[in-house]
């Protein structure tokens, strides 16, 4: 058998390496990845949407126009704050936020139509008795 050293690795007439493997531990694994930070002002504003989402129920009948507002303002929150948090950090709230706000404003359009049907009726002058 003869050694024939070949790029820096000693080799035997056959093409194997001689050489012995590392003697050693193996290498440690990467860290894992952590979770990315929760931020606390978008969950804070999916916790304000969800305020925002059922004061406007309430306010809607009582004050129609302020309802109106409470659900537009929970609604920009709502979807603000859904592109910055995961399932984990309490996308749900905002979900939650953006779906009672749509409802309210669902309602205050039916509102609106209904509204609209009985001025017609009572400036057309015709009557149902």
């Amino acid at each position: 058998m003869i050694a024939v050293k070949e790029r820096g690795i000693l080799m035997d007439n056959n093409g194997y390496n001689n050489q012995m493997p590392p003697v050693g531990p193996p290498p440690m694994a990467p860290p894992p990845i952590a979770p990315p930070p929760v931020d606390n002002n978008a969950r804070g504003m999916a916790i304000a949407s969800l305020v925002c989402g059922i004061a406007s129920l309430g306010l809607l009948w009582v004050y129609s126009y302020l309802g109106l507002v409470a659900a537009i303002v929970g609604l920009v929150l709502a979807v603000v704050s859904r592109k910055k948090l995961t399932p984990e950090q309490g996308k749900g709230l905002a979900t939650w936020g953006m779906v009672t706000s749509i409802v309210t404003l669902g309602i205050f359009v039916v509102l609106i139509a209904v509204g609209c049907c009985a001025a017609a009726t009572l400036l057309s002058g015709y009557y149902y008795y």
